[in-house]
């Protein structure tokens, strides 16, 4: 379903979206990925403006044409884009730096140098996130949740094609689509 941040309110997710939604545009980052992100930030205590700044300067970190960002990326052995110049699949990107990060500081260790490495890359106020998403990416929940979301999105769509294609027993198609998305974890979207 729908990855909400943790305690998840919608207001914190229109207000995360609010401060990231530009950069991660900006980053050709499409919404599924970066609800499934700003999910992942909120299942670590992060939401809102918090969760929104942190990732817009994760996003600006990885994309920073800043000689010391570039510097770090090629300390793990990290190139961001991919042959055509993009940004790589954010997924993939972060995972991959959960792999470059364990091998240089250790496997699993978030010390102190790796924690100023990242603030190095990131900025004191994105390390956190930045932290948070690498985690996530290297143990795979953050795929699942971008899965999730690609599956409600793929509801969503059908519900639509659905209603404007026949309106015979689109009150009852509506209310299945309403039921499988609550059941795959929309029911974080629905206040109670």
């Amino acid at each position: 379903g729908l990855e909400v941040a943790g305690g998840g309110a919608l207001l914190d997710l229109g207000q995360a979206l609010e401060y990231a939604g530009v950069s991660a545009k900006d980053a050709g980052i499409d919404l599924e990925r970066t609800v499934a992100m700003l999910g992942a930030l909120g299942d670590a205590g992060k939401i809102g403006s918090v969760a929104g700044t942190g990732l817009s300067g994760v996003l600006s970190g990885l994309q920073s044409g800043n000689k010391k960002q570039k510097s770090a990326l090629r300390f793990l052995g990290i190139n961001p884009a991919d042959k055509a110049g993009n940004l790589k699949p954010i997924e993939d990107l972060l995972a991959e730096m959960d792999k470059a990060l364990d091998k240089k500081f250790g496997k699993g260790k978030n010390g102190t140098r790796r924690a100023a490495f990242l603030e190095g890359l990131f900025g004191r106020e994105s390390k956190e996130a930045a932290s948070i998403l690498i985690s996530k990416a290297g143990s795979g929940q953050l795929q699942k949740g971008i899965a999730g979301n690609n599956n409600a999105a793929g509801t969503a769509a059908a519900v639509a094609a659905t209603m404007s294609g026949n309106t015979v027993g689109m009150v009852k198609e509506l209310d299945s689509a309403f039921e499988e998305l609550y059941l795959t974890g929309g029911g974080l979207l629905i206040p109670t």
